[in-house]
């Protein structure tokens, strides 16, 4: 009789991801009805609740679409915090090798737009395994702005993107991101 109750009985695990996976569905209705804002706190929150639970994939899916969308919102502590934490749960999985190179790609084009580029690419090499990260395409992409922003050369700069983009197509996230940091350095009014 006991074990038929216990059955029955949910546990505060199964509780809180069924809980997470509601603020999960209620975020990407919002999403459908292009209330960004209010998924936003959603997202991280199902995210909170999935880590905890050591449900790494589902805390990183949730916090990459959070982040994403705190970057369009220009939240951008929340967004760096969010990418950072996904890299750093993930660094020993070799099958999110690129997804990490990718999302400190983002990271970093969130730090040239503060302009904190040099406080932050040694932090970044040691999250992805020391020099690995200025070794993938993500990570010369990002040294080659930095490199055309200190020089001050805007054709350097529109060259960079352009041949990134020739290779690997660039999202409309980064396209937004690159024409921001494009306007601050080069066309400062």
């Amino acid at each position: 009789m006991l074990s038929y109750l216990r059955s029955f009985m949910m546990t505060e695990k199964e509780i809180e991801t069924s809980e997470a996976n509601t603020m999960v569905q209620n975020a990407n209705t919002y999403v459908e009805n292009m209330d960004i804002q209010n998924a936003i706190p959603l997202y991280i929150s199902a995210s909170e609740i999935y880590l905890k639970h050591n449900q790494i994939a589902r805390f990183s899916d949730c916090a990459v679409r959070a982040a994403r969308f705190c970057i369009q919102f220009e939240y951008y502590e929340v967004a760096i915090g969010l990418l950072e934490k996904v890299v750093t749960k993930n660094a020993d999985n070799s099958l999110t090798k690129w997804a990490n190179s990718e999302y400190l790609m983002n990271a970093m084009l969130i730090h040239i737009l503060q302009n904190n580029y040099d406080e932050n690419i040694s932090k970044y090499q040691e999250m992805l395994n020391h020099t690995y990260f200025l070794s993938v395409r993500e990570g010369i992409f990002i040294k080659e702005l930095q490199e055309s922003i200190v020089k001050g050369d805007e054709k350097m700069y529109t060259d960079t993107v352009k041949g990134y983009d020739e290779i690997t197509r660039l999202d409309p996230l980064k396209v937004t991101m690159l024409l921001r940091i494009k306007n601050k350095f080069f066309h400062v009014l």
